[in-house]
């Protein structure tokens, strides 16, 4: 596709092509189907993060790969080992019981030729997790499920799709445990070394249910949350080894940290937004969310961080023995990646800090909410409009649910 415009003083030269892809519109586009382990259908208590993984050759030379990729709950996928995606916390929280987000991405460059593997971890997030005040789990449902179809096309102009089904096989790592609320427990000594990779065996792993297709599903068109800024935070170890954090500025986040220890060990992160008159993490407002990120280590040297989870903090405070070497601590600020378009900047640092973009994301990724002031002033510096374009059908829907609650109500009553 190519573009020129008309305007008062003439029209423009034609753009350079665009090459425009279309995505799997109808129902029947889908050869895919859900999938979730055996042990994990029907779960409502938290527990581990489920593994899933399947194998495929590539016999020829290939054009085009694109991989179709949604989940009930959340998933992180990878091919041959490497992510497919910088994306986090897909895909994204939207009224799951008629609006479903699938994204699709561009995967040529991470197939072979010959054997390949794709494996995926899928973790509860606003499906299957703690919510609402009363932290309710399972709000949505009560079986999280990844839902992944991979379309390649070869050079002699055949095509090959690599889609969820019961063949797939699951199993569980290192992810304990991952919890929006409560945040994410890690231990390293249980991680399958290459699950993800091509010829790992997985003779022991069990096997997957196939379940219907979700409805309501739709490209997503919104931006994505990412990572969108990091930034290293000073730290000092206290008498008692504990070691406080202070980021300077609210933010959704998290820490991430270089860690070497000779022997088997654990790490405690907690996070608050203010202190307590003491100088404490001060954590009531957290009600019994735990924001906390736990780290079994092994002997070795770590760059660790949490998945599936995020905090709103400005401190934290980090647990550890002595003898565990902390290099760095990066503080990980993420978002819905909007464009940037406008800065502002005065003589007053206090409104400069005011306005910083951080603000926009204090009530989380991929979920608008009411905001102060500062919040919308920091989000007119970035393209808010699209993102909430792209929510609106969510309103439209949880207004929907309500006038119709409303209404069997006073018809109950009646």
């Amino acid at each position: 596709m190519r573009l020129r415009v008309w305007t008062d003083c003439g029209r423009t030269d034609w753009s350079e092509p665009l090459r425009i892809e279309g995505g799997l519109f109808e129902t029947s586009d889908w050869t895919a189907r859900p999938i979730s382990p055996a042990f994990n259908v029907g779960r409502v208590a938290p527990a581990p993060v489920p593994l899933l993984r399947r194998e495929f050759a590539v016999p020829a030379p290939v054009t085009s790969a694109r991989l179709y990729v949604s989940a009930l709950g959340l998933h992180e996928i990878s091919i041959n080992g490497q992510p497919v995606s910088a994306d986090l916390l897909e895909p994204g929280w939207t009224n799951y019981r008629s609006r479903l987000l699938y994204s699709a991405y561009d995967v040529t460059s991470l197939l072979r030729s010959g054997g390949n593997a794709i494996g995926a971890s899928i973790a509860d997030g606003w499906w299957r997790g703690n919510l609402t005040w009363t932290a309710k789990r399972a709000v949505y449902g009560d079986t999280t499920a990844l839902l992944a179809q991979l379309e390649i096309t070869y050079h002699d102009g055949s095509r090959q799709t690599v889609a969820t089904d019961n063949t797939w096989v699951a199993s569980t790592g290192g992810l304990l445990a991952a919890d929006i609320y409560d945040g994410a427990e890690f231990d390293l000594a249980l991680v399958p070394a290459g699950w993800s990779c091509h010829e790992f065996e997985d003779a022991g792993w069990t096997p997957t249910v196939a379940l219907s297709l979700p409805v309501g599903l739709e490209q997503r068109s919104m931006a994505a949350v990412r990572e969108v800024d990091t930034f290293d935070v000073a730290f000092e170890r206290s008498v008692s080894g504990r070691i406080a954090i202070d980021c300077g500025q609210n933010l959704t986040g998290y820490l991430r940290l270089t860690l070497s220890t000779d022997r088997r060990a654990t790490v405690t992160v907690r996070h608050a937004e203010i202190l307590d008159p003491e100088g404490r993490l001060h954590t009531a407002p957290l009600r019994t969310a735990k924001a906390s990120d736990i780290y079994h280590l092994v002997p070795g040297t770590f760059v660790v961080a949490p998945s599936f989870t995020y905090h709103g903090f400005r401190y934290a405070e980090i647990e550890l023995d002595d003898d565990i070497d902390v290099a760095r601590i990066e503080a990980c600020v993420i978002s819905s990646a909007l464009q940037e378009i406008g800065r502002f900047r005065c003589s007053d640092a206090r409104l400069n800090q005011l306005l910083m973009p951080y603000d926009a994301r204090l009530d989380g990724p991929d979920s608008p909410s009411p905001g102060t002031g500062s919040d919308f002033a920091s989000r007119a510096l970035r393209d808010f409009a699209t993102f909430v374009l792209a929510e609106l059908p969510d309103a439209a829907c949880e207004e929907h649910s309500s006038a119709v609650s409303c209404r069997l109500a006073d018809w109950a009553s009646a």
